[in-house]
């Protein structure tokens, strides 16, 4: 008899965790996930958000991606311009983006069709999260039912949610740039920064 309450005991643990998960929209990722931008952690990390660029932290992101480092390298001063640091809105991203000849779709309202787009190319999309804060879109499920997210706050993790959870969060701003879509293949990436 105690044998069969522990195991009714553990059955029912493993059910409410289920149902706990399943609310805030935790997803784990499967075989049927699609990594859009999927890169190393090592490179994901020179992301984190500094000082509140977390859109240029974002676009960055999707910049290394793309191969864009106009893009890629909007926090630091380089050959593209100065750095970018501090907090911005769809004006100042179009604003520095043409500064820098950065290609890119610069989209307010009705902005889902463009993340799953733009996640379903290998692009990913720098998108805004919770009104005041823009993480990076990096992956979707192949029934387009979760989306990965990778939060500058956190460049070392990215994080699965359920369609219902991410639409709920993200509010309608998007940043995808332009050019073609990555190679299926994995870049190879070099830590230029420790570069001597």
């Amino acid at each position: 008899m105690n044998q069969f309450l522990y195991r009714l005991a553990l059955i029912l643990i493993w059910l409410a965790v289920a149902v706990i998960m399943s609310s805030i929209g935790f997803a784990i990722a499967t075989a049927e996930d699609f990594i859009a931008v999927d890169i190393p952690t090592e490179q994901r990390v020179r992301f984190r958000n500094p000082d509140g660029s977390c859109v240029q932290c974002s676009i960055g992101m999707v910049g290394v991606n793309m191969n864009l480092p106009a893009a890629e390298m909007l926090l630091w001063n380089s050959e593209y311009g100065s750095r970018v640091r501090g907090g911005s809105g769809p004006s100042r991203v179009r604003s520095y983006c043409n500064a820098r000849g950065i290609p890119a779709y610069n989209i307010t309202g009705n902005t889902m069709p463009w993340i799953e787009w733009a996640l379903r190319t290998g692009r990913g999309c720098a998108i805004q999260w919770n009104s005041n804060h823009m993480v990076t879109a990096v992956g979707i499920s192949t029934d387009g039912q979760r989306f990965a997210i990778c939060d500058n706050n956190s460049p070392h993790r990215v994080d699965w949610y359920s369609r219902s959870e991410f639409t709920r969060r993200h509010t309608p701003w998007v940043v995808v740039l332009r050019g073609p879509s990555p190679a299926n293949q994995s870049p190879a990436y070099y830590p230029w920064w420790k570069i001597k």
